[in-house]
């Protein structure tokens, strides 16, 4: 075959080339063209079909409802125009028969319906689909139609496409025929000018592909093009094939992605429904509670109605605060406290804390100890102890019945060799367990093991993420087994480094406890423009501290120069000098720097030579509560951060924390986060928590205050008297700040109004002057006569 073809004359090799090339071209060409139009055919009679069955489903709704069968035979009766369709029918929502409609070629009926949709049986397509009225199905309707129609329409489409392909092979061969020649008539002549070289002799080196002539020159030129052509070819295959492999690797990313990311949004969709009813149900006990509890006249259903009040509080604050973790640690700016601590005391307040819920669901709550394992390491015991009430608190939560044992041990039994025991915790329970395929998922954030709407365990699905989080943070990770209906098995190994010193009784979890001696007569500088936290501060802390007071930075830098002080807790935002650059002078001033706040040159010589080389502890303490405002004042030089409006109990813890007394180096560490995050996060148990005040009236701000400190009497007179006056300047300040156009002022006064009202429970005014002050901050727009005029109107009863 192949000699056969090369001794073919050039031309009948070009035209048989030509006409194998046309055939395979117009084969292809009238293949695609026949399956297009088919394609489109039979999309045109889906849609065709589709269409009809949405028409006549729209029209029976009523007839159905109403029983009218005639109406419903009418309604079919129209499908006459389309003479495709063979057969219709109407049934109820039960699968009776109401209405049909058939032509001879549809036969009997042949039974219920019992599809959904299309599909094609016997030469026929059939559509069935229900017929809805609102949200409801009030029937079913069928169609059959016959497809011999479209059968022939096919059929004539082949016939027609074969007859092209026909005639396009004999134009081709025609074509070919005498078009060709134009291409063979050099190449012959060629083949005879080389043929007649030959012959004659003498001519054969120009005959050549090394020949100066033009067919030389155009073999020459023909190989030297063929070359380039195939050079280039290969490379941009293999460019198109790298290409390709990129393109194909993006793709599967993309995909990958976009999985991800719908996860994710589902995900974060159900977290936010999970996490409107949490938050919503101990708000509604709260508010509810809260209202009996000011109706009620007997002590004690007042008294458990507030306890109610504070169980459902503090579970609200859990909530929150597994937020802002969550949000922490996304954010990369959680960072862990190492400290020394007892492993036993740990587990005793793990056990205080949670036996009681256990006891309430009749379970036992034990712990068992490695005794081999030290007692004492160094590490974040906070962080440990969250994880561990999380993983408990969750045992509890999933068992009905049994028992939850906490283990403790050292791994493998051994010391690591740079003194660091890898400690092992495990918290077992006799629970329902975990499926196999929803192990992973529990640790995602937002996702539950069950987050149907009828789930019967609440939660905001954080708790195990963060808690793994956490472990990943120290070092560890978490891991579970679980089988269902039998109980789970959670385990995490954290390395801590052992320490064998002694520790004091209240070193259990790195804070002050009940065995911790208390500091007393320490010399406390408060410094806050407005009055009333001025007092409020003072007398708290008047009865076991000598305490000076100051309305602005630069007053407090003059107090400084004069008097020795063990602590001072600054406000930040005050007039004059604020406190942020009241401390960054005091640092520089300590540390010998240049100063770039604006000081008196004589002040600014008589601090130099009393706090060169020395630290005076300062707490920002502040109604700024955001992360970046913490990260600002210790920027600034803070040592810790206590948020206002504060409980008693957090300010003496304040002082508590941070030791009283001079320090040589910037302690660092911040308050306790329940301080920073929420004032009112922890109380003694027992306890009433004050309520927000209601009714602005003497005597609702004084009740506050009665259950909000340790105030007496005629110290709450004071605090009553100076707030009246200070909240009247200052409304009278931000009303003439507005009218001169000064926002920046009004927004100071705001400030100032905002921490005196809420010190007083005054929570609705003190969060209209709040979104005063962020109005005036981000430059909102925003209506601030009509502000200060509600403002003034919901303290009218106060002021007067």
């Amino acid at each position: 075959m192949k000699n056969w073809f090369l001794r073919l004359p050039i031309r009948h090799k070009l035209s048989l080339i030509v006409l194998v090339a046309s055939a395979l071209s117009l084969l292809l060409a009238t293949m695609v063209s026949f399956v297009a139009q088919r394609h489109t055919i039979i999309v045109n009679h889906e849609r065709e079909l589709m269409t009809l069955g949405g028409v006549i489903s729209q029209n029976c709704p009523a007839a159905i409802v109403f029983d009218d069968r005639d109406a419903l035979e009418k309604i079919l009766a129209s499908l006459k125009a389309k003479e495709s369709v063979v057969e219709a029918r109407v049934y109820d929502s039960k699968g009776e028969l109401l209405a049909r409609y058939a032509t001879p070629r549809a036969g009997r009926v042949t039974g219920h319906v019992d599809f959904m949709g299309a599909r094609l049986a016997d030469g026929f397509a059939e559509l069935s689909q229900p017929v809805m009225q609102g949200k409801e199905q009030v029937g079913r309707l069928f169609i059959r139609v016959d497809l011999r129609e479209m059968r022939s329409s096919l059929i004539a489409i082949s016939l027609l496409t074969v007859a092209t392909l026909a005639l396009g092979l004999m134009l081709s061969l025609v074509l070919s025929h005498y078009l060709l020649r134009v291409i063979a008539r050099p190449i012959g002549a060629l083949h005879n000018a080389i043929a007649s070289i030959s012959e004659a002799g003498g001519y054969h080196q120009r005959a050549t592909v090394e020949s100066e002539d033009e067919i030389g020159q155009l073999a020459r030129g023909f190989n030297t093009m063929i070359a380039t052509i195939e050079a280039r070819d290969i490379y941009l295959e293999e460019q198109v094939a790298l290409r390709t492999q990129d393109l194909a690797r993006q793709a599967q990313a993309l995909m990958e992605a976009k999985d991800r990311a719908e996860a994710a949004n589902r995900a974060k969709s159900q977290f936010l429904a999970n996490m409107s009813h949490e938050i919503r149900t101990p708000m509604n006990a709260i508010l509810g509670m809260s209202h009996l509890a000011l109706e009620v006249t007997d002590e004690g259903q007042r008294k458990r109605f507030m306890q109610t009040v504070r169980h459902s509080a503090e579970g609200l604050l859990g909530i929150l605060n597994d937020i802002l973790d969550f949000s922490k640690i996304e954010a990369g700016q959680l960072q862990l406290d190492k400290r020394s601590f007892r492993l036993d005391q740990l587990l005793e307040t793990l056990v205080s804390t949670m036996n009681v819920p256990a006891l309430e669901k009749g379970l036992m709550l034990r712990v068992e100890v490695d005794p081999t394992a030290p007692q004492a390491f160094i590490g974040d015991s906070m962080r440990i102890h969250q994880v561990l009430l999380n993983l408990v608190g969750n045992a509890i939560k999933f068992t009905e019945h049994g028992s939850i044992v906490v283990q403790v041990a050292s791994a493998l039994n051994r010391q690591a060799a740079d003194g660091v025991f890898p400690l092992c915790f495990q918290v077992k329970d006799t629970g329902i367990g975990i499926a196999p395929d929803k192990i992973a998922q529990i640790f995602n954030a937002f996702d539950q093991a069950d987050s149907s709407y009828s789930r019967r365990y609440g939660g905001t699905g954080l708790g195990l993420s963060i808690s793994r989080q956490l472990a990943m943070l120290m070092g560890g990770d978490i891991q579970v087994e679980s089988v269902v209906g039998e109980g789970s098995v959670f385990s995490f190994i954290v390395p801590l480094p052992a320490t064998y010193a002694s520790l004091d009784d209240h070193a259990a979890l790195g804070q002050g406890g009940q065995g911790e001696p208390v500091l007393t007569n320490l010399k406390i500088l408060v410094v806050d423009d407005n009055e009333v936290n001025r007092d409020v501060a003072s007398m708290t802390l008047s009865d076991t501290h000598q305490v000076t007071t100051a309305e602005n930075g630069l007053k407090a830098l003059a107090l400084l120069a004069d008097k020795d002080f063990d602590l001072v807790l600054m406000d930040v935002q005050m007039p004059v000098m604020d406190g942020l650059a009241a401390t960054t002078t005091l640092r520089a001033v300590e540390s010998g720097q240049e100063i770039a706040a604006a000081v008196p040159p004589d002040l600014l010589e008589k601090l130099r030579k009393k706090l060169f080389g020395g630290h005076v502890p300062v707490a920002a303490m502040t109604a700024h509560a955001m992360g970046g405002d913490r990260d600002m004042c210790i920027a600034a030089g803070m040592d810790s951060y206590i948020t206002k409006p504060f409980q008693p109990e957090h300010l003496r813890r304040l002082i508590q924390e941070m030791g009283g007394g001079k320090q040589e180096a910037p302690a660092g560490d911040l308050v306790d986060q329940a301080l920073v995050e929420s004032p009112r996060a922890a109380q003694p148990s027992g306890e009433e928590q004050p309520q927000d005040v209601a009714v602005f009236d003497d005597a609702a701000i004084v009740n506050y205050l009665q259950m909000a400190t340790s105030l007496t009497m005629p110290q709450i007179a004071r605090v009553l008297a100076a707030a009246r006056k200070s909240i009247a300047e200052n409304i009278i300040g931000a009303e003439q700040a507005l009218a001169a156009g000064d926002l920046t002022t009004l927004g100071k006064y705001a400030h100032t109004l905002k921490g005196a009202l809420a010190q007083c429970g005054l929570q609705q005014p003190a969060e209209l002057a709040d979104a005063i002050q962020v109005a005036v901050k981000e430059g909102d727009e925003m209506d601030y006569a009509a502000g200060l005029a509600a403002l003034r109107g919901l303290l009218k009863a106060f002021l007067e």
